[in-house]
């Protein structure tokens, strides 16, 4: 009898470590097919090599650089670190022109930091100090200049309490008062489209932001849209889109990114669904930007995401293609004809720590066309 009993209770263990082994086999199989079944559904495609990319030289932009295509093989922008010179702390940067063809820069006579330009004027900071506030009397770096490229730049000072609009290179106050119980902030676009005016009530000043109005040169009210844009004045956002004829006011997804038509009209345009999920898992967030091949959305990941990074084309059909898959490092700027980005990006992991002598591999300009007439 005690043996059997002996035998029953080996058995009954063995049954036991089966059964244990068992729902660990169940759990990694389903976690697997878990797995699986998201890398089957991924809700985009890999499409690094579908459109045309070129690289450019080695170079450091500036600090406060805001490159800007002069035209659809030239681009504008200021340096610290160019093929042949490297800038010394006191040095103004250089203010070149690259030439995406070729990739060699062309020197102007202008020096300092690229802070605007649109076809009629341009904006620099004519120091090599930079940051803190342009108004600050004490701030040594507050030396503007302002005229159009090409020609010779006269001194600028910076008002108090006023902003540098991307649309037009000019100066704005932040508010105006309209009468004794409101006051707005009126930002200008190009001249024949509208204006953007966002109203705060002078009571407790208060902002309207639930949506801003768009008005003509006399005024009048064209439009109000209602809208999740956050920042305070649209216009330091917005730039113009030549091939379009509009504007563009862009911010972090999950807020929207619209188009502003000449004629008052707003189209809105929403991140796709995953990124603006992983943006509210903390994954990452980014930007949008129109092209003619469709809205192109940056993903900057968070630390431990970066194999998520890149530039994912959301074409006019729907589907999402992922172009690239670096860290957008700046502001991607698009050319006058809405195909080709000049794309500054960070290869692999940007959160990893790197000897210094590894950082010039790590970073890379590249020109990616993404119209689809110009595809391999």
């Amino acid at each position: 009898m005690t043996i059997i009993m002996t035998s029953l209770f080996c058995q009954a263990g063995d049954v036991a470590r089966i059964a244990k082994g068992l729902r660990r086999w169940t759990l990694s199989f389903g976690l697997a097919a878990a797995a699986f079944g998201a890398y089957a559904q991924q809700p985009y495609t890999d499409a690094m090599t579908r459109y045309p990319r070129k690289l450019m030289p080695h170079f450091e932009p500036s600090v406060e650089n805001q490159s800007a295509w002069l035209d659809e093989r030239h681009v504008l922008l200021s340096a610290r670190v160019l093929p042949g010179w490297s800038a010394a702390e006191e040095d103004l940067s250089r203010i070149v022109v690259l030439d995406t063809e070729t990739g060699t820069f062309e020197d102007t006579a202008y020096r300092g930091e690229l802070l605007c330009y649109t076809p009629e004027r341009m904006v620099i900071r004519a120091h090599w100090w930079v940051g803190g506030s342009p108004t600050d009397e004490k701030n040594r770096g507050n030396h503007f200049a302002a005229g159009k490229f090409g020609g010779e730049l006269s001194p600028l000072t910076w008002p108090k309490r006023h902003f540098l609009s991307k649309a037009t290179c000019e100066h704005y106050p932040y508010v105006t008062r309209l009468s004794d119980e409101l006051i707005f902030s009126d930002a200008p676009l190009r001249p024949g489209h509208p204006i953007i005016r966002m109203r705060r009530y002078f009571g407790d000043e208060q902002l309207d932001t639930r949506g801003y109005w768009l008005i003509d040169a006399q005024g009048r009210e064209l439009n109000y849209i209602r809208s999740d844009q956050g920042s305070f004045p649209l216009s330091g956002l917005t730039t113009y889109l030549p091939w379009l004829d509009a504007h563009i006011a862009s911010e972090a997804y999950p807020r929207v990114t619209q188009i502003i038509g000449r004629d008052g009209q707003v189209t809105v345009y929403r991140a796709p669904r995953f990124l603006i999920d992983w943006a509210a898992r903390f994954i990452g967030t980014g930007v949008g930007f129109m092209t003619r091949g469709g809205m192109v959305w940056e993903m900057q990941p968070k630390t431990g995401f970066f194999r998520r990074q890149g530039l994912y084309l959301q074409r006019p059909d729907g589907e999402v293609l992922r172009i690239d898959d670096g860290y957008a490092l700046d502001w991607t700027v698009v050319s006058p004809s809405g195909c080709k980005m000049l794309v500054r990006r960070w290869e692999g992991d940007a959160s990893r720590r790197i000897l210094l002598k590894e950082h010039d591999s790590k970073i890379s300009y590249v020109v990616i066309d993404v119209c689809e007439e110009n595809t391999k």
